[in-house]
């Protein structure tokens, strides 16, 4: 095989420009167009430059904090770091690490890198940020393949403090603990000795322990560092115990590679002390002490590796640079939503809006013409000849006039993807995830799309074959539902009550029509009775029509009235007799509870609506989700949505789903 070819070096100053050619010459277009862009935004440029590496434009600015934002295919934001950067940004009273972003938007940035600095700074009140504005957004998929810095482990941080350290006694010998920001832990000074004078030295095994026990030194820094080359000295020490212990397990059979680990919690005096803390002396004189009299016959044969597995965590999985690669070939539903343009979304729900043709939505009329075409970008307002006539002034509708959109913030494209969601069976805290959005806004847009269907759901009769029967779902009081407050004690989970139920048992029935050629429709009720179920069915189910229940008396009714009835008796183990059965019907509940049981346990104040919602996607269940979402939003131009939308916003939504037969005040 022949040799490999080392790769050969650049030499010493030979790429790139000179300070002086970064500033010259004019910037492009496309560089002045996003300069004027960043002023128009509220932002300020400091300066147009050219890269001096590449000698590719770029500029610096300052942004309005509000207006930058992460890309949507990074990781999830932590907590604990944008803390702890907050800290050192606040405590320096600097922001010297500016971030990378493009402009998507009309005030609206990207930053493929600084989710976390921007986070940080938010939380110290910053009203702007600088940041290195590119001309080109394809930074935003490049820059993790870019940014080939990893994350300092304990040897590497503990190195550089050491030498950090070592500097600084020369030029400023203050106290040790006045260069608490610079060295982050006093662990790491320690460690840092260590591993200078022996490089394979396994500091993270100590680092748990020294750190109950460490803090930074009153002593001038020089002081400080010959104290703690001693520590250094009783620590190496103590690791040569260490393996020796070590090696002693390996000679009884024990092959594991946490046994270092496993030898030092054992030996760790402050192991089961929570809280309890001594002197760094103490506490490595005594583990050196327990090291050399480690007895390996007494350790059993399971028990390192059990408290190996509880001491350490899970080797690292993939390396840094591939889990940044495959993040950006799984980005999710909100990624790919990105994609699509939003007037490529507007379209999409004009053509549903004005499915019939352009016409008046106060009179029908279709003398209608544009009166203004920029009302809002996208969108068009427009004025009825008739209707202008009548009023003695003009009247004017746009687009989204009395639609599931008026009145709302969120973008069509946002729309759209709620509504695709919706139709999956997806809860409205999953569409908060994926949406970004706050948890109040993914309850009102669920409960909206609810009661478009709700309010239109009966439109058509059931022809038959037709089964009718019930179930009992368990629902109660569930939080403020309705603005109600609970009469008794709240009930536990699991809770069960034997037989039928009513409403004000928090059992509430449910009336099951299946038409066995068509739809469903799935009605709460507050009991179930003759007088109670008679007028749905009459109302739901043509007159004649073949109908099936099981022996249940409150069924007596159906022939009586003209509907060709047959019943099955379950109580004498018949469940069905040739076509006459209601194990449709029956099989239909296992569905309905499976759907309910997402939500967590649902409120009978609102169960009407989920119960529809289960009703709406049951019945469409031979669709594409593409097909159902075109549906619902049919459903929502036909709909009155300015009154939906106002009695959510009022709390009135309990008004509008009552169970029938029952008064909630």
């Amino acid at each position: 095989m022949a040799a490999r070819k080392k790769k050969k070096s650049a030499e010493p100053a030979s790429r790139g420009l000179t300070p002086a050619q970064t500033a010259s010459g004019a910037p492009p277009a496309k560089i002045t167009a996003l300069a004027e862009g960043i002023e128009a935004d509220g932002g300020r440029v400091l300066a147009s430059y050219k890269d001096p590496l590449g000698g590719q434009w770029q500029v610096l600015a300052v942004l309005p904090i509000e207006a930058v934002k992460p890309t949507p295919y990074q990781r999830d934001l932590s907590e604990a770091h944008v803390s702890s950067l907050a800290e050192r940004i606040g405590q320096l009273d600097r922001f010297l690490d500016p971030v990378i972003a493009y402009r998507k938007d009309e005030r609206e940035y990207w930053t493929p890198n600084g989710h976390h600095r921007t986070a940080a700074m938010r939380a110290l009140g910053a009203r702007s940020i600088a940041a290195l504005v590119m001309p080109d957004s394809d930074i935003a998929y490049k820059i993790l393949a870019l940014n080939t810095e990893k994350a300092h482990n304990v040897r590497e941080k503990s190195l550089e403090v050491i030498r950090m350290a070592r500097a600084l006694a020369e030029l400023d010998p203050r106290p040790e603990r006045e260069f608490a920001i610079e060295f982050e832990e006093p662990t790491f000074l320690t460690l840092g000795l260590c591993y200078e004078q022996r490089g394979r030295f396994s500091g993270g095994t100590y680092q748990p322990a020294l750190k109950r026990v460490d803090s930074f030194l009153s002593k001038k820094l020089p002081g400080a560092l010959a104290q703690r080359a001693e520590w250094a000295a009783t620590l190496l020490e103590l690791d040569d115990a260490v393996v020796e212990a070590v090696k002693r397990l390996k000679e009884r059979g024990f092959d594991n590679p946490y046994l270092k680990a496993f030898v030092v919690a054992r030996i760790n005096p402050l192991r089961f002390r929570r809280g309890a803390s001594m002197p760094i002396e103490e506490l490595l004189a005594k583990m050196l002490g327990a090291a050399k009299r480690f007895d390996a016959a007494k350790v059993k044969a399971d028990q390192g590796v059990n408290l190996a597995a509880r001491l350490l965590p899970e080797p690292e999985g993939k390396p840094w640079l591939e889990q940044g690669m495959l993040a950006l070939l799984k980005p999710g539903l909100r990624s790919l939503f990105d994609l699509v343009p939003e007037a490529a979304c507007v379209t999409i729900y004009q053509q549903i809006r004005w499915l019939g043709g352009l016409c008046c939505p106060y009179c029908g009329c279709r003398e209608v013409k544009v009166k203004d075409p920029h009302y809002r970008k996208h969108w068009r307002r427009y004025c009825c000849a008739v209707c202008s006539h009548q009023a003695g002034h003009q009247v004017t509708f746009t687009d989204l006039h009395g639609s599931i959109l008026e009145g709302s913030h969120l973008r069509v494209r946002q729309w759209l993807w709620a509504g695709l969601l919706f139709v999956a069976g997806e809860t409205a805290l999953g569409i908060k995830r994926e949406l970004g959005i706050s948890t109040r806004t993914a309850q009102r847009m669920v409960c909206l799309l609810q009661l478009v269907y709700f309010t239109q759901r009966f439109r058509s009769l059931l022809a038959g074959p037709v089964e009718i029967d019930e179930v009992y779902i368990i629902a109660g009081l569930k939080g403020r539902a309705g603005g109600l407050e609970l009469a008794r004690p709240p009930r536990k989970r699991g809770w069960k009550w034997p037989g039928r139920g009513t409403w004000e048992t928090d059992k509430v029935p449910v009336l099951g029509l299946v038409d066995r050629q068509g739809a469903i429709y799935l009605i709460p009720l507050p009991n179930v009775q003759t007088v109670t179920i008679q007028p749905f069915i009459e109302w739901l189910v043509k007159h004649g029509a073949k109908v099936y229940t099981d022996e249940y008396c409150i069924y007596q009714f159906l022939r009586r009235v003209g509907y060709q009835h047959q019943t099955v008796n379950h109580s004498q183990g018949e469940y069905a007799r040739g076509e006459v059965h209601v194990n449709t019907a029956e099989g239909l509940w296992n569905l309905l509870q499976e759907h309910l049981r997402k939500h967590h346990g649902v409120s009978k104040v609102y169960l009407p609506l989920y119960v529809a919602r289960f009703e709406f996607l049951h019945n469409r269940r031979g669709q594409t989700d593409w097909s159902k979402l075109m549906d619902l939003l049919w459903l929502g131009v036909q709909a009155d949505c300015r009154s939906l939308r106002q009695a959510i916003r009022e709390g009135r939504v309990k008004d509008l789903c009552l169970v029938p037969g029952v008064e909630v005040g």
